[in-house]
Formats: C-alpha cells, structure tokens, sequence
C-alpha cells in the first residue's frame, strides 16, 4: 500500500526522504489534502486487494480523517515513516524538516495527524501543536496537529 501512497503523493505534493531512505515523508500540496471522487475511484481497487475484507474499515477512518482536515490551504502530512534501525538518530527529523521547508517557502501552515500519542512530543518540537482530537469508533484516537505558517521574507 505504501507503494501506491509513494506514486500518489509525488503526483499530489512532495516526497521528502534521507539519502539512505532510511526516512521518508509523504505530503500533499495545498488544495490536494482531500480526496476527490476520481481519486478515490481510481485507488479503491488497489485498495482492495491489499486491504481485503478490511477495507470497510479502512474507509470509515478515511473518512473520519478527511472530515477533520483544514479547510484553509496547507501542507499536509500524509505520512512519516523511519526504519525502525534508524529511529532517534535524526533522518525522520531531517525528512519532516524538507516538507516544513518548502511549507514556510509557501508561508502556509503545515498539518499532520497521529494516531500515537507518543509521536506528539516529536511533532510539537517542530512547532506542531494540538488543534483537535477525535475517537475512532472502537479503534485508536487520533489527534489532528496544525503548525502556523511562516511569514516569508
């Protein structure tokens, strides 16, 4: 599923990585965070046949994701992976901080969701802070985290 994630984002924003991609982010540009029909038509089947019978869950939280998104322009966070050999040496901090880069080039705040409470630290040493939470139903808490844009220069 990453794979079909990899060829979305760069089509739909930026992919970010360390040299040794040992760290990657996924981020769509402003106006791209929400899904449109096409979109969402032309992924279902991949969908499917990754996620199987899964994919009525999968759909709901998808869809509780996006009726949490900004609806003002942002960069958004799609997704931040680090190979677990390389977590806490930096490489995810450096491939978050591309994405932010070229969010404050844009002077556009930057947007992100977790579903682990322990990556909110993380994220708010980026400036990130808590603009919403909200409750899958019998599944995980997600929290929405927003970062003011940058004045430009």
């Amino acid at each position: 599923m990453f794979h079909l994630f990899l060829r979305d984002e760069h089509r739909r924003g930026a992919v970010y990585g360390t040299d040794g991609i040992e760290a990657v982010t996924l981020w769509r540009g402003p106006g791209q965070a929400r899904d449109s029909m096409l979109d969402t038509a032309r992924l279902i089947l991949p969908f499917v046949q990754q996620l199987r019978f899964s994919i009525f869950r999968g759909l709901e939280v998808a869809d509780l994701i996006e009726k949490h998104l900004p609806k003002e322009p942002v960069w958004y966070l799609h997704y931040a992976g680090c190979d677990p050999a390389y977590q806490g040496k930096g490489y995810g901090g450096a491939a978050i901080r591309a994405g932010l880069e070229r969010a404050d080039q844009d002077g556009l705040p930057a947007y992100l969701e977790t579903a682990d409470e322990h990556n909110i630290p993380l994220y708010q040493s980026f400036g990130f802070v808590i603009k919403h939470s909200w409750q899958v139903p019998e599944g995980p808490q997600f929290w929405g985290m927003q970062r003011p844009g940058k004045t430009r220069h």
